[in-house]
């Protein structure tokens, strides 16, 4: 068995899904430790004196994150021509004959062996799905509403206070306000006084979206540096929009193996030729003697046996 050539393809795409979530839940603390669970305003900024950062928690959809792969085999095995042989075989030649006028005076016997293989080919297919991650996570406001600046550092950061007891309120909890100002940030973008605005959150908002635990997120929302007075999303609450896209990589992996096996040598004909041709030696090829020897042949079909049989007779 001989092992033959190898091809490899691969064929590779990237599927993006994106994904548009509402905030669940909006409030607000401030630098007293107060929040009203009934109050889903996101008044951030200097309000009295009194500072406010606001927070948005979402609620993220199922997004497949496992990576799939699946192996399937498939052959197919031809018969290869390999090419042929003229062998002498002087044991074979055919006597004159005067009852048969049409037999050749001196004839010479000639065989013609014809080598074969099966050619083999296995194709090898891998197809495999692999979750590569979060992308383009992007953050909006639907209106800036009240607001006493023309314009504000709105900078966002991650929250690291237990969902529930965010959610909750209550008074005194100095340690949330705390923790909806620093840590991590997420970004930072120039607010308008009025209108929507978007930003998109950094390498560090996606790595907490990829951790997220029990499928929520949650970020928070300062005005870097307010002044007694200065803020921004006064009036109703807005609506604030999460958008990020999750990426997959499909591809299809073929790998092909060839391989020969089962040589073996065919006698198909035996032919006799006249005396008063010269025969010549075999020729390299099956076509070359074919043509010197055109014309003058009588062919009889002798059937079939391997090269190593090739002197035996074959009467």
């Amino acid at each position: 068995m001989a092992l033959g050539p190898a091809a490899l393809t691969n064929h590779a795409g990237i599927v993006v899904t994106a994904h548009t979530v509402t905030a669940a839940d909006t409030g607000w603390y401030n630098s007293l430790g107060e929040h009203n669970p009934a109050n889903r305003s996101v008044l951030t900024g200097n309000l009295g004196g009194v500072q406010y950062a606001s927070w948005a928690t979402f609620n993220l959809p199922a997004v497949d994150r496992a990576n799939y792969s699946s192996t399937s085999t498939s052959s197919t095995t031809t018969t290869r021509y390999l090419g042929s042989t003229w062998i002498r075989r002087p044991e074979l030649d055919k006597p004159f004959d005067p009852l048969d006028p049409t037999a050749p005076a001196a004839p010479y016997a000639w065989e013609r062996v014809v080598d074969y293989v099966d050619f083999t080919r296995t194709a090898t297919t891998v197809q495999s799905s692999t979750f590569l991650g979060f992308s383009t996570m992007v953050l909006s406001y639907s209106n800036a509403g009240v607001s006493s600046v023309p314009w504000g550092l709105l900078r966002f950061w991650d929250i690291n206070t237990p969902l529930a007891e965010l959610q909750a309120g209550g008074t005194g909890r100095l340690d949330i306000y705390q923790d909806l100002v620093d840590g991590p940030s997420y970004g930072a973008v120039w607010a308008p006084a009025a209108g929507g605005f978007s930003v998109t959150l950094n390498d560090a908002a996606l790595a907490a979206l990829s951790a997220a635990s029990e499928g929520t997120f949650a970020v928070a929302a300062e005005l870097v540096g307010a002044m007694p007075g200065q803020y921004l999303f006064g009036g109703p609450p807005k609506t604030v929009t999460l958008q990020f896209r999750d990426l997959r990589e499909n591809s299809t992996q073929t790998t092909y193996t060839e391989t020969y096996d089962n040589a073996r040598s065919v006698s198909e004909r035996l032919l006799y030729w006249p005396s008063a041709i010269v025969i010549p030696e075999p020729a390299p090829t099956a076509a070359a003697v074919a043509g010197l020897l055109v014309g003058f042949a009588a062919v009889r079909r002798f059937g079939s046996g391997v090269a190593g049989n090739r002197g035996a007779s074959r009467r």
